[in-house]
């Protein structure tokens, strides 16, 4: 059978679209939607531009995906030049501070719920001298 062509809320659909990843992102959802129309002799009306969309994943991980920023930093884009080290020590250090304190400062019981051994945690925290809080 043949593609019997694209309702007009699809084709509006496609033409309000971003399209960030350009030509091969429309290719690859024209593509996907022929391929999963059950009705070719009925015009397609409804066009998935995420495949991967789910009522299950989280809000974070989307809005995260379509800003493209890591929202958990609450940081805007960066001023160049930019020191990704003290940037990401700061906030591995206040991490540190944050989960120490949620836990009555237990270090055993803070590695744990920072998915780290006790040595590694103990390492982190001579090297941010936390020992001192």
């Amino acid at each position: 059978e043949v593609f019997s062509g694209f309702g007009s809320s699809a084709q509006a659909a496609l033409l309000q679209h971003d399209w960030p990843g350009n030509v091969r992102e429309l290719r690859n959802v024209i593509e996907r939607a022929v391929y999963r129309h059950e009705e070719p002799q009925k015009l397609l009306r409804h066009i998935v531009f995420d495949p991967f969309a789910s009522p299950w994943r989280p809000a974070q991980e989307v809005a995260r995906k379509d800003a493209n920023v890591t929202n958990s930093t609450n940081i805007d884009r960066p001023r160049y030049p930019f020191d990704l080290k003290a940037h990401l020590d700061q906030i591995e250090q206040n991490l540190l501070k944050q989960t120490l304190s949620e836990h009555q400062h237990h270090q055993g019981e803070s590695a744990k719920a920072l998915g780290l051994s006790y040595d590694q945690l103990r390492s982190l925290v001579r090297k941010y001298q936390l020992n001192k809080l």
